[in-house]
């Protein structure tokens, strides 16, 4: 996995994080911690389940993006 892609993940915010995880079927139960969705879709690109597209690194600091 590049790592603008978990630089991404890093940034991604719990609603972005479970926005993923729905789309590709994944239920998320509201007691889930971030760092749980995180290492899920995480999990999920590293085995090609999730195309590294669904990642949105324009959030990136290095790309001038700005954390939540």
């Amino acid at each position: 996995m590049k790592q603008e892609i978990h630089t991404a993940l890093n940034w991604m915010d719990y609603a972005d994080l479970k926005s993923i995880l729905e789309r590709y079927g994944f239920a998320v139960s509201h007691d889930e911690s971030e760092d749980d969705l995180r290492e899920a879709v995480r999990a999920n690109v590293e085995d090609g389940t999730f195309p590294e597209a669904e990642i949105d690194t324009s959030k990136n600091p290095e790309r001038g993006g700005q954390h939540r």
